[in-house]
């Protein structure tokens, strides 16, 4: 097949590919192999005389490498098998549309704008079809809904409590097949929950799973885990630093059987640094990144657990990241994620005040105020950012523009404020704050909390009400989202769940099935993606490797 420079260019704006993917799609489909010579290579498709390592555990198998097996419901796709399907998917629909030339000897395609192409249609003989990597749940998406983001994509959960399983959470809403690992007498919030007669809480936070029970200290449960390592993209893990060292499954031992492994790691501190051997929970990440101070809670625990929640989210931000880097250079990473510095990512105030170190005294001079809790001092609060009493309730109010605080002041009958030299602009209005706030607060608490937001909204005044937990769990806007979910769990009954918080266009979302019964698809697990058979599965029982 001739290759032309007007060729490579049209690829690349058909499918949004880099020329370097566009030449390695022509190699693939080029029977010259001059050509194959010539063009960068591509990442080879791994097959059971590749070997990454001697320790991937490359075994002979009578059936098909990897195959799916109880239904189809997982199967495994290796990294150069994944990428050549990724041409082959988006090659064969712009051969449809007439964009690009059909590789030599390929079938004419019926794929059409916007349905989705044979799977390897064009791959090179002898590679199973790998596309339909086995998830639990099923997409839901709009009309242009093509697949989930994170189809294809393994992970291996090995994380407890609410850090790691959010970040997996999300991943697995996403479509990537999460394997939950867990010791034979569950991970610590499972156990909790149970103590406590709880567990339907598990559901909130391990939706779309699948459960594995494996003891990793257990030799022939630790020879397991490597094997799947081998076979996956992601592990993650928020154990203790250095535990995962000790029991020789740490990402230097790791990166070695896969490359192509993306490790991340939640810890209090991270990996580096004076504190990074100390052990640490939410509220310790809390407490030493300021967040407790700015909150004014330092006599208190904390109300909400941020440094869980949020660095499980950038964690997988992370994670996507590493796989986006991966598609580039063919290598995996490690993934530090230290809940402190995520914590003090999110002090917005005093970064603020650090980087206006040198003006400090003359802005807080200016405004009256120390800069710190410039918009969070509760003692002082502000008339343009606050929440004020109604007669029933309580409503958020923000009117820090000129024009909304202009607008607040005709909502609420006192036009001839605006002018007034005590609120005439944002600085007086900061210093005489307290004359504010008493002006406002005398107006709403005249009036219930659906009268004042008729009011206020009708004239274009950012504001809400403050919902109770039972309002939020029943509000007409997060339902109107899909964020008000339930699941069915096949003995506890229907359990109510969060959605998926992040909307992709043309990308479905998966957040329908609970959490996994300890343990429920061990057996699915090992033999879908180790090509192990009833018999050997109950020898590792018997050696109490697995549950």
């Amino acid at each position: 097949m001739d290759i032309s420079i007007r060729s490579l260019i049209t690829c690349a704006e058909e499918l949004a590919w880099p020329i370097t993917d566009c030449v390695d799609w022509f190699r693939i489909c080029s029977p010259d192999r001059r050509l194959a010579a010539t063009a960068r290579p591509c990442p080879a498709p791994a097959t059971r005389e590749h070997k990454t390592s001697a320790a991937c555990y490359n075994k002979e198998r009578g059936d098909s490498h990897g195959a799916a097996r109880h239904g189809g419901s997982i199967s495994v796709s290796q990294p150069g098998e994944r990428r050549i399907e990724h041409f082959a998917r988006g090659a064969a629909a712009a051969h449809a549309r007439g964009a690009l030339p059909a590789p030599a000897g390929a079938p004419a395609s019926p794929v059409g704008p916007r349905a989705r192409a044979p799977a390897l249609a064009h791959a090179p003989r002898g590679l199973p079809d790998r596309r339909a990597l086995g998830r639990t749940g099923s997409p839901k998406g709009g009309p242009f809904l093509s697949a989930n983001a994170l189809d294809g994509i393994i992970v291996l959960d090995l994380s407890q409590f609410l850090s790691g399983p959010r970040c997996t959470q999300l991943l697995a809403m996403k479509g990537a097949t999460v394997v939950k690992i867990e010791p034979p007498a569950g991970e610590a919030l499972r156990v909790l929950t149970r103590f406590m007669q709880a567990e339907r809480m598990m559901s909130v936070i391990n939706q779309n799973k699948k459960g594995l029970v494996l003891d990793l200290k257990n030799p022939a449960g630790a020879d397991l885990f490597k094997q799947l390592a081998c076979k996956a993209d992601v592990v993650v893990e928020n154990f203790a630093p250095g535990l995962m060292d000790k029991m020789g499954l740490g990402w230097d031992t790791l990166r070695e059987l896969n490359p192509r492994l993306i490790y991340a790691s939640i810890s209090g501190f991270g990996r580096t640094g004076p504190m990074a051997d100390r052990l640490a929970f939410d509220i310790i990440a809390q407490a030493t990144g300021g967040i407790m101070h700015a909150c004014k809670q330092e006599d208190r625990p904390p109300k909400v657990y941020w440094a869980d929640l949020v660095s499980g989210a950038y964690c997988a931000l992370g994670i996507l990241q590493a796989l986006l880097q991966r598609e580039r250079t063919g290598q995996g990473q490690l993934v530090d994620i230290s809940m402190q510095d995520v914590m003090y990512f999110h002090y917005f105030g005093a970064q603020s005040e650090k980087a206006l170190e040198p003006v400090r005294g003359e802005i807080s001079s200016l405004l009256g105020r120390d800069l710190t809790n410039l918009m969070t001092d509760e003692t002082n609060p502000l008339p343009y950012w606050n929440s004020y009493k109604t007669r029933d309730g309580h409503i958020a109010v923000v009117a820090l523009t000129e024009r909304h605080w202009k607008n607040l002041l005709d909502a609420m009958g006192e036009p001839e404020l605006a002018a007034d030299p005590r609120f005439n602009n944002f600085v007086v209005r900061t210093r005489n704050c307290a004359e504010g706030v008493a002006l406002v607060s005398e107006w709403m608490a005249q009036r219930t909390t659906q009268e004042a937001l008729e009011t206020l909204t009708a004239a274009r005044v950012p504001c809400a009400p403050a919902l109770t937990l039972d309002q939020v769990n029943s509000d007409p806007q997060l339902e109107s989202r899909g964020m008000l979910g339930a699941v069915r769990h096949p003995r506890l009954g229907e359990i109510r769940t969060p959605g998926d918080p992040v909307k992709l266009e043309r990308s479905g979302s998966c957040a329908d099935q609970p959490c996994p019964e300890l343990g429920q698809h061990t057996d699915e697990i090992l033999s879908a993606l180790l090509g192990l058979d009833d018999q050997s599965i109950a020898a590792l029982r018997k050696q109490r490797a697995v549950g």
